[in-house]
């Protein structure tokens, strides 16, 4: 179901391997077109950027990214604010109340076109809640164990076993490229 214009939590762990303009690790939107959600990702200075695709973008140029470490990422909207944190801390914020009506998620590279802006290195816990803030501006404890799916969890991939199911058994997931399981990187 797509998310409009009311509160919402994506979050998700990363560990980049590569940073080049654009990488969307973690995006919603609608087959075909950019103004219907977001994409959550980094540029080539490894600034963690979400960008809505019909309207405003959000830029943390004073938070990077770590390459070669786990990071948990989350992006949650409140009324018209839009916060995002990198590891349990509040990194900023930018109004926006855009009725997001994409219904695609997509990890690792662009909903609207896939195979677009992919990201490189590890993904996981991608979690999509609608209807619920889950963090607020005081930030939280970093997960340490994987999240699990409650009433308004509308995705969640935990990438556990070989496999990559979405635990709402909400959706068919497609992969891309050469996606795969390594059991050499660690949380």
């Amino acid at each position: 179901s797509p998310i409009g214009t009311g509160a919402m939590t994506a979050e998700f762990w990363w560990y980049p391997t590569a940073f080049y303009n654009y990488i969307a690790p973690f995006s919603v939107n609608e087959p075909g077109t950019r103004t219907n959600g977001f994409n959550i990702g980094s540029d080539t200075n490894a600034t963690l950027k979400m960008v809505d695709t019909g309207a405003s973008n959000f830029q943390s140029s004073s938070n990077t990214l770590t390459k070669f470490e786990w990071q948990h990422i989350a992006m949650v909207r409140s009324g018209s604010t839009v916060r995002m944190f990198r590891n349990g801390a509040q990194v900023g914020t930018i109004s926006n109340s855009r009725n997001w009506s994409g219904t695609r998620v997509a990890i690792a590279t662009r909903a609207d076109t896939l195979n677009s802006e992919t990201a490189s290195g590890y993904i996981a816990n991608c979690n999509l809640v609608i209807g619920t803030a889950k963090y607020d501006a005081s930030g939280y404890t970093v997960p340490t164990s994987p999240i699990t799916a409650h009433s308004n969890t509308k995705f969640l991939a935990n990438f556990t076993n070989a496999s990559i199911p979405d635990l709402t058994m909400k959706h068919n997931l497609i992969t891309t490229d050469n996606a795969q399981i390594s059991t050499s990187v660690k949380k």
